[in-house]
């Protein structure tokens, strides 16, 4: 799943949707008039999740329903349930001119709405700003409500009148595709560091109460990998730690509080992206575990979240051999999806694949691959390059015996019992104003958010007693974030600091890492902000050449804390483990005396020699 996200900004919009109560029993629409939603200032103490007021939320659990909807579906509408698509634009039937036309070029149609209509669409995936996303889908709450009305309106009014699973990838971290003022999850590796399974229910309710308010109804989360390769470039700080045990009792408590307030959850990625190094967005991943460490390591997870009564496994691309000897990606791969995931792990929910659109896939067509996908035993395909290839070759398979009418049957099934369960089927609309108002992004959520990242806040490692900051310091902030280190440099600066500021970037050059070490002379200390530091030679470089300097260093680690190998003297220490909000105000409270109560969860190790170890799982250090 893609890993880019972006900040939020918001604007108001207004759209009213009326649609009639039809087939599939939906109430009517809601109107969701735009109101600005303010954030709240950040309190201490965690309170839980608020409920959105949804109408009408009467789920009818019959199988008799299902039939009943079936019945009137041509195969059509039964292929185009089997799929999740992105889209471009903000507004379900007026999108920009720039998101019109990408939508265009590859839907054959300008709107989101068109595209939902043309296709029957089971579902829809929002993204924030990325390559194929000039503007975030979701821009503010109100918004977001909107839009998801909009393209409800647009399923209901068209065959098969079957609501849509509107989903995300609203993980925490890196991973966040809806920003502020909603409340932003530090994500997984700094609810991990609590120790405490019980904040990963408390995140994960406001995640769910919050995206429910905006008739976001299924979240690609949380992450069940267990990460023990450290070089590990698609999971790091996506994950909860690198023991099978605890990530298995986080991962209940992240899919019980999700599930509480009626979002779906799916877990993922199975079998389990811990081992690999490359990101199958990418590249080509591949994990050399054997079956025995796959069912020993990774696949407990996967246990807890199906015993927690996960919606949903989403299937990864890497390839396995230790399971399937063939080396077929495991999301096409009938032996791992139905022969482990279904059989084995007893798993009767739906499974969908992480995106067709990864460079790990490139070796096949659409059609190639929504065949292979479909037949390995998956039940909704995520993201095809081409829609129209992809349906029309699972239409000709059908017809053709290759796929049967039950294995097709099978899969809608599951995908309606999934919208059933959830209440999507009896009402998909975004709650009222009133309600998204009070509930994205209120004080109690931000409370929660804050708190958290507060118990999670890590001191790896410290030379001297005492906070390393206080007011009148003088600091130069150097490193990573280019939005993230003037936010951070604000908050020092407001907590009595005399800050320099200077971005070096992800990879900084010779130019950059020459100026902060001038910008070092006569500082009190240097903060350096590292992100990945541990695949960059640039902020390695950065590193040593301000270790040279004399000057006393402090590192802040925003991701995974694989990093502090890299400065083991250094004064301070500190990880947060993300760049989110929580995180920068836990970091510099933390540096300026507040503190730290967290506890590494994974074992950081010498780079070049991996049976060093540098600092233990567990490793959690006090001021006092």
């Amino acid at each position: 799943m893609r890993t880019s996200a972006r900040s939020l900004t918001s604007a108001g919009l207004t759209l009213a949707v009326v649609a009639g109560t039809l087939a599939a029993g939906a109430v009517s629409a809601p109107a969701v008039a735009a109101r600005a939603t303010a954030a709240a200032p950040v309190a201490t103490a965690a309170a839980a999740p608020i409920t959105p007021t949804v109408r009408g939320d009467k789920p009818d659990r019959s199988a008799r329903r299902i039939a009943r909807i079936m019945s009137r579906m041509t195969l059509t509408d039964k292929i185009g349930q089997l799929f999740v698509m992105e889209f471009a634009g903000q507004d379900a039937n007026n999108p920009d001119a720039a998101s019109a036309a990408i939508n265009q070029a590859k839907y054959g149609v300008s709107t989101p709405a068109g595209i939902v209509t043309r296709y029957h669409l089971g579902g829809v995936i929002y993204f924030g700003t990325n390559a194929t996303h000039p503007t975030p889908n979701v821009a503010n709450p109100t918004q977001g409500g909107e839009l998801s009305n909009g393209l409800q309106a647009a399923a209901l009014t068209s065959a098969p009148r079957v609501p849509l699973i509107i989903s995300t990838d609203q993980e925490g971290g890196v991973v966040t595709r809806i920003g502020p003022p909603a409340a932003t999850s530090p994500g997984n590796m700094t609810v991990g560091a609590t120790f405490d399974p019980a904040n990963a229910s408390k995140v994960a309710g406001v995640l769910g109460s919050e995206l429910r308010a905006m008739g976001i109804r299924l979240n690609y989360a949380p992450v069940a990998d267990v990460n023990t390769n450290p070089f590990n470039a698609a999971d790091g700080a996506r994950t909860f730690g690198d023991r099978t045990k605890p990530v298995s009792k986080f991962v209940a408590a992240a899919v019980t509080g999700q599930r509480a307030y009626r979002t779906a959850v799916s877990a993922k990625h199975f079998p389990g992206l811990g081992s690999v190094s490359a990101n199958t967005d990418f590249s080509v991943a591949i994990s050399n575990q054997t079956r025995r460490q796959f069912e020993t390591i990774d696949f407990p997870p996967f246990r807890a979240a199906i015993a927690a009564k996960a919606d949903s496994i989403m299937t990864s691309h890497m390839i396995a051999p230790g399971l399937d000897a063939s080396k077929t990606p495991a999301s096409l791969s009938k032996p791992i999806v139905t022969g482990i995931l279904r059989k084995q792990l007893g798993f009767n929910g739906v499974i969908i694949t992480d995106t067709l659109d990864a460079k790990a896939l490139a070796q096949w067509t659409s059609g190639q691959l929504a065949y292979k996908a479909f037949k390995a035993g998956n039940d909704m395909l995520m993201m095809s390059i081409n829609l129209q290839e992809a349906m029309d070759t699972l239409k000709a398979a059908v017809r053709s015996g290759k796929i049967t009418a039950k294995r097709l049957n099978d899969s809608v099934r599951r995908i309606l019992a999934l919208k059933l369960d959830r209440g999507v089927l009896d009402n998909p609309w975004a709650a009222s104003p009133e309600s998204i108002a009070a509930t994205v992004g209120s004080a109690a959520h931000l409370n929660t958010m804050q708190t958290v990242t507060n118990q999670g806040t890590t001191l790896i490692a410290r030379s001297t007693a005492g906070a390393p900051l206080h007011p009148g310091s003088n600091v130069l902030l150097v490193g990573f974030g280019a939005s993230t280190l003037p936010a951070v440099g604000a908050l020092m600066t407001s907590a009595g600091a005399n800050v320099q500021q200077l971005v070096t970037g992800s990879n900084p050059q010779l130019a950059d890492i020459s100026a902060a070490v001038t910008a070092a002379a006569g500082k009190d200390v240097v903060v350096v902000q590292t992100y990945n530091a541990w695949s960059s030679i640039g902020q390695q470089n950065l590193i040593a050449a301000l270790r040279g300097t004399g000057v006393p260093l402090v590192m802040a680690i925003m991701a995974a804390p694989y990093d502090a190998a890299l400065a083991p003297d250094a004064r301070a220490i500190l990880a947060v483990y993300s760049y989110q909000r929580p995180c920068q105000v836990a970091l510099v409270n933390v540096l300026f005396g507040q503190e730290p109560l967290g506890r590494l969860p994974v074992t950081v190790r010498n780079l070049t020699d991996q049976s060093i170890v540098m600092f233990p799982y567990g490793t959690g250090l006090r001021w006092n």
